[in-house]
């Protein structure tokens, strides 16, 4: 049997995850509360530190292009689609963009994880510690003015209020767990949510968390706010089930027959038709291999991970000279799972594989493992001076390891 270990989560705290919810542990919140039920978190007498500020948006809006893809502009539920503000290239875009804000729009600013670096680390070290894609949208909203009605989300969020304040509601929530496609609009229950069950006021610095399905609304108060919406897009036990069933579509031409004629009309053919469909379910399981599934989802996940690879042009360039002394650390945000079997070992990073000779196995759990700088002849065992500058040289190619 193989081993498995995962030390590259071992080296390092959590600080992307443990920093958001501070000072709520991340154990409570796993237990309690994580696809359960919400929660808030203020920012306490210390505050919190924030990747974005109100200053920053002022020069993101004044510096960048206007683009479809990358705002929208809603007030209490209804979207005045970007294109319609002004034709591509209109110089007066930003003032026509402003007057629907002064008018009491909110401006909402899609993935601006995308073009922001402080919200992209985030980002990253949260993607790292929940092993889920995520995503910022940022809200910014005037005074005294509400952008969507209420609604519930089809991903898990949490918001960081940035600046101002806001007034939430929270209602009943009629389908927990919501998939993408599973809309508000299918699943409620009347015109209106009800009365809500809670309301707070979020201020500089608040977290909240909601699960996927909790139904909300929110309200800025007297003076302009922003927050952000962190988006959580993990890989679902539905995903897992959905492989299972594809590839045995896939494989077995049993599943691509039709319904035999008669089975809805005439006597007997319902009972036959509920055999065979009690067959081809034993089938998929016969079919699925849990751990290919896994191996699947698990590529899913990295995929939808935006890689750290910050520097690795440099790094590339740096190889050259690389040499026993030079000095490198392993990229502390980036998941690594180790296995190994009676004649390689593998690592799997970045949505790939790497495979190694399993002679240089307990060099590859040190440097996986490493929670700081080493130098090529720091390796343990028996490995020469040119094969340690040969693996590391391979790691740093294939960006588990930097240069510097």
């Amino acid at each position: 049997m193989p081993d498995v270990s995962t030390p590259g989560r071992a080296a390092r705290p959590s600080p992307g995850l443990a920093a958001l919810l501070d000072p709520l542990p991340v154990d409570r919140f796993t237990t309690e509360f994580h696809e359960r039920g919400h929660v808030l978190v203020p920012a306490g007498d210390g505050g919190r530190a924030l990747p974005l500020s109100l200053a920053d948006v002022d020069a993101i809006l004044a510096q960048s292009s206007l683009r479809s893809t990358d705002l929208r502009v809603v007030a209490d539920g209804r979207e005045t689609p970007v294109a319609e503000l002004a034709a591509p290239g209109d110089a007066t875009a930003l003032e026509l963009l402003y007057d629907c804000y002064r008018k009491g729009s909110t401006l909402v600013l899609k993935f601006l994880d995308e073009r922001w670096p402080p919200l992209r680390e985030l980002c990253a070290a949260l993607a790292a510690d929940l092993d889920a894609r995520i995503q910022v949208n940022v809200y910014l909203t005037p005074p005294g003015a509400r952008g969507l009605t209420p609604h519930y989300d089809t991903h898990d969020v949490f918001v960081v209020q940035v600046s101002g304040s806001k007034h939430w509601r929270i209602y009943d929530s009629p389908y927990p767990l919501p998939l993408h496609g599973q809309s508000y609009a299918r699943h409620r229950v009347g015109p209106d949510p009800g009365p809500p069950v809670e309301e707070f006021v979020m201020r500089p610095g608040d977290v909240f968390y909601m699960p996927r399905g909790c139904v909300h609304d929110a309200r800025s108060r007297d003076e302009a706010s922003l927050h952000m919406t962190i988006g959580v897009l993990p890989v679902l036990w539905a995903s897992v089930v959905r492989d299972a069933v594809e590839t045995a579509i896939e494989r077995d031409e049993r599943f691509r027959r039709a319904v035999p004629a008669g089975t809805f009309t005439e006597p007997g053919g319902r009972a036959d038709a509920e055999a065979a469909v009690g067959e081809l379910l034993d089938l998929v399981r016969a079919l699925a291999d849990p751990a290919q599934l896994l191996d699947r989802a698990e590529r899913a996940a990295a995929v939808g991970r935006r890689p750290e690879l910050g520097g690795h042009l440099l790094d590339l360039e740096a190889l050259r000279s690389l040499d026993g002394t030079t000095t490198v650390r392993r990229r502390e945000r980036v998941p690594v799972a180790v296995e190994s079997d009676a004649e390689r070992i593998h690592l799997r990073f970045h949505g790939k594989q790497v495979s190694l000779p399993a002679r240089v196995d307990e060099q590859v759990r040190f440097i996986s493992s490493a929670s700081g700088p080493f130098q090529p002849g720091d390796l343990p065992g028996g490995l020469d001076s040119p094969g340690q500058v040969l693996l590391v040289g391979t790691l740093v190619r294939e960006g588990l390891l930097t240069v510097g």
